[in-house]
């Protein structure tokens, strides 16, 4: 992976800075960071230019914020992003290699807000529902 970030870092002429929480593997040239909180996080995603992920807080955060991203698929699909990327209509932001990343595809934010703002409704309807009984 750090190939492909180091090659997109330089061509854009940008820092690379990684979330980590096992200080056991590290990256050199990177910002390392291995412990943010919840301000942080999400500074990192909405100040970001692109965003490459294996989380479903950093897929939903980078649509919600209109990033340019892809996530990476580790050890299987984990069913929440999956989940998120079928409603929004995004599943080709999903891969298994760095090497599959694009940064000229563009997204349709709105058709995945659109999405989202849909599924949004039903969940506050579903609770009005139980609620009532």
């Amino acid at each position: 992976m750090d190939f492909i970030v180091k090659e997109i870092a330089e061509k854009e002429n940008l820092k690379v800075v990684e979330l980590r929480y096992n200080k056991r593997l590290f990256s050199r040239g990177h910002i390392q960071i291995l412990s943010a909180g919840i301000e942080d996080f999400l500074s990192l995603i909405y100040n970001a230019r692109y965003v490459i992920t294996n989380s479903f807080h950093g897929t939903i955060f980078s649509i919600l914020f209109e990033k340019n991203f892809y996530t990476l698929k580790i050890n299987g699909v984990n069913s929440r992003i999956e989940n998120i990327l079928n409603i929004t209509e995004l599943n080709n932001r999903c891969i298994e290699n760095v090497s599959e990343i694009d940064l000229k595809k563009k997204i349709d934010f709105k058709n995945a807000k659109d999405k989202i703002e849909k599924e949004r409704e039903h969940s506050q309807e579903f609770l009005r529902n139980v609620l009532r009984k």
